[in-house]
């Protein structure tokens, strides 16, 4: 879309003095922005100037005049305006609903005991508890341990909510102890677990129990939890760790546009506000009370997957937490010495030996370089918090390795399937502890969901039916006997038909048995026959060879699932014995061109291998398809680079495949990725962050930069063959 209704506005001015007039207005653009319940959020740069123009001018004009200075398309300035006001920081703000929910009567409505944990937080519970009063699930019990406070909260409590169960702990006994002790009072059949500052939706804990209806092995449910501060952002959907940093919650500082609300599983529960089946607890057991604080809710939790149960997510259910408002009072290096020890705890104690070796590892290293650090500018409370933590943690180790050898003589689970799921979830979007906002983050997820413009895309793309349609493109000589290649089509076709409409478009006359299969034929040389079968489908699927016969494929806005195949092209370079040249020239020339077409036209790339997936990530690094956009979306980029073998040992085997014809987000993905080309013809993309790509090809790429991207790529595909 192109730059409309500017001319008038600069009509009168000169453009260098319309410009130094805005540098004047707007100022800074580093400073955070503040949000109607006194947060705060941090913009980037393109995002802050908008913000501060809509400040001074109407928002169309606003629109107007920053596209005409950053030089982005006028729509998106109009996208970015909407979701500042979704963020909360334009007039037009409105508060972020819950659905009804009237939709899900029940029969019968089982007790469900809600457990506060309580220190010192008496102005918190008079915001916590009168959101539980109001909760639409008539039968509740309510207990609110008192965790050794210093305050009035046990004479407020008895005195203002007399229907409250209160046990009184006479000292401070641990987020994870408390709750143990409140849980052994509890009648219901489910615990909700729940912050003392935290408030609720009204329809929260309905649809919490809603969404246990028709599930096995139920873990626990965990709510979305938004920012109190933030209203429109996330605190959690469950959360995660991995074997570097610290656990955190997911999907912290993400703008909740309605996006989330497909997740249905996360890898742990968050325990700032969780339900809880009693039978699972008395299957999993008690909260370990060693961690006193930070790492107890995903100790439970990875204990309860290694059993086999599952953690659901509800996005609908609504609860807002003061993020911090509770752990606020402890002094940062205390905080510091129990995340830093109890992380290391965890590892010892829940995970396999090789697994545990590799974090414990990893861990070491950061914590002796932040200790370094700490000594280096004198910080001596920091160092000493590194030091105490892994004295402690020597300390337990009897304790510790008590307890795990009772945990790995139950697992059901490998560690591999929980710590895949984590690294699925995306990093935090937060800068100097608030939420961050940049307009990448706009292009990627939010604008589809909110904008006029991206409602248009999600509605042009959406299937109404529930079963999406794909076409596979076959290259030429499939048959039933057909070997190698040849029948990989034919094998896709049957395995997707059982999930998927399947058009399976070949060039020669063939039998396939699967009535499913919607067959068609086609001349390579007329290509527009293809052009007439892709408009009544969701989904392409084809070979390179099929890329490069037509340039049709270049301009549709069908997502492209391209069987990336240029291995087999590389190795035949070694097979060429030409006298001449300028031949030796021309064969590689062509076997770029092909290489470069399906990488551009691609939305999904599936090879046979490893090996050649490190090849396809090496070349969408060259040509900069791989950005700071896509690391944020999947730091791992397998919604982008999959593998499929050549040879299917079972039907798991094209599982990525399935998954991405599935999954109910590829519309908006799409739409999403064809608003970032859209914005890449007009202004370079973000500098390419370094990614954990193979070092290897890192370090090439880097030095010999996308001229010398074939040569560079096909040594290392060698060297790795060789290796």
């Amino acid at each position: 879309m192109g730059i409309a209704g500017t001319s008038d506005i600069f009509s009168e001015y000169d453009y260098t003095l319309i410009t130094q007039r805005l540098e004047r207005v707007i100022g800074p653009y580093n400073h955070p922005i503040s949000c109607p319940a006194e947060g705060k959020i941090e913009l980037d740069s393109a995002l802050f100037y908008l913000w501060r123009l809509a400040q001074v001018y109407p928002l169309e004009q606003a629109a107007a005049i920053w596209s005409e200075i950053v030089k982005y398309p006028q729509w998106m300035g109009r996208v970015a305006l909407e979701i500042l006001g979704q963020a909360g920081i334009l007039s037009f703000f409105v508060p972020p609903r819950a659905v009804s929910g009237d939709e899900f009567p029940f029969s019968e409505f089982p007790l469900v005991s809600i457990v506060i944990v309580n220190r010192n937080g008496r102005e918190h519970l008079t915001t916590c508890l009168p959101s539980i009063a109001a909760q639409h699930y008539p039968n509740l019990e309510i207990i609110v341990v008192d965790n050794g406070s210093e305050d009035d909260s046990v004479r407020w409590l008895t005195e203002t909510w007399p229907q409250v169960k209160i046990l009184a702990l006479e000292e401070d006994v641990g987020f994870a102890g408390a709750n143990n002790r409140g849980i052994a009072q509890a009648s219901g059949e489910y615990f909700f677990l729940l912050n003392n500052d935290t408030r609720l939706d009204p329809h929260t804990v309905e649809f919490l129990m809603a969404r246990l209806s028709g599930e096995d092995r139920v873990g626990a449910v965990v709510p979305m939890i938004r920012l109190m501060s933030q209203p429109a952002f996330v605190n959690a959907l469950g959360n995660a760790f991995r074997d570097h940093g610290w656990g955190g919650d997911n999907y912290i500082g993400y703008l909740d546009v309605g996006q989330l609300v497909t997740i249905r599983q996360v890898p742990a529960a968050c325990f700032a506000a969780v339900l809880i089946p009693r039978t699972t607890y008395e299957v999993v057991g008690i909260m370990d009370e060693g961690y006193g604080y930070y790492y107890e809710d995903a100790d439970w939790s990875w204990r309860a997957r290694l059993h086999g149960f599952h953690i659901l997510a509800e996005p609908r259910a609504l609860v807002y937490h003061a993020f911090g408002g509770t752990s606020a009072t402890r002094p940062w290096s205390y905080k510091l010495k129990l995340v830093a020890r109890n992380r290391l705890r965890f590892i010892l104690k829940n995970l396999s030996k090789r697994q545990a070796r590799r974090f414990i590892v990893n861990y070491l290293r950061e914590d002796i370089g932040a200790w370094r650090h700490a000594r280096k500018i004198k910080d001596i409370d920091v160092a000493r918090a590194y030091t105490t933590a892994w004295r402690e943690v020597v300390q337990m180790l009897p304790n510790i390795y008590k307890q795990r050898h009772q945990i790995q003589n139950r697992r059901l689970i490998a560690d591999e399937k929980i710590l895949y799921e984590m690294e699925q979830i995306p990093p935090p979007r937060t800068k100097r502890g608030v939420p961050f906002l940049s307009l990448s983050h706009i292009v990627e997820d939010y604008g589809p969901y909110v904008s006029e413009t991206g409602r248009m895309i999600l509605f042009n793309q959406a299937e109404i039916s529930s079963r999406r349609h794909i076409l596979i493109i076959a290259p030429p000589a499939i048959e039933t006997h057909a070997v190698g290649n040849d029948l990989r089509y034919q094998e896709l076709a049957e395995i997707l038909s059982q999930y998927v409409d399947v058009t399976l478009a070949v060039p020669n006359k063939t039998v396939v048995q699967n009535e499913k299969i919607n067959l068609k034929i086609y001349d390579p040389k007329k290509p527009e026959i293809l052009h007439a079968l892709q408009k009544n489908v969701d989904i392409i699927l084809l070979s390179p060879d099929v890329l490069v016969c037509s340039d049709f494929f270049e301009k549709i806005r069908i997502p492209i699932i391209v069987d990336f195949r240029t291995p087999f092209v590389l190795q035949n370079l070694g097979t060429f014995h030409i006298e001449s040249e300028s031949q030796h020239n021309e064969i590689p020339d062509a076997f770029l061109k092909t290489l470069i077409v399906q990488l551009k036209c691609g939305d999904f790339f599936i090879c046979t291998s490893e090996r050649q997936r490190d090849l396809c990530l090496g070349a969408l690094l060259g040509l900069n398809r791989i950005t700071s956009i896509t690391c944020n979306r999947d730091q791992t980029l397998r919604h982008l680079v999959d593998v499929v073998p050549a040879q299917f040992c079972s039907e798991e085997a094209v599982n990525p495949l399935v998954n991405f014809c599935l999954n109910p987000r590829l519309a908006t993905d799409h739409a999403a990725t064809m608003m970032l080309r859209d914005l890449t013809r007009i202004h370079n993309p973000p500098p390419t962050p370094i990614h954990q790509l193979p070092g290897k090809a890192i370090k090439m790429l880097l030095e010999k930069g996308p001229g010398g991207l074939l040569s560079e790529i096909s040594h290392y595909v060698l060297w790795r063959l060789e290796h």
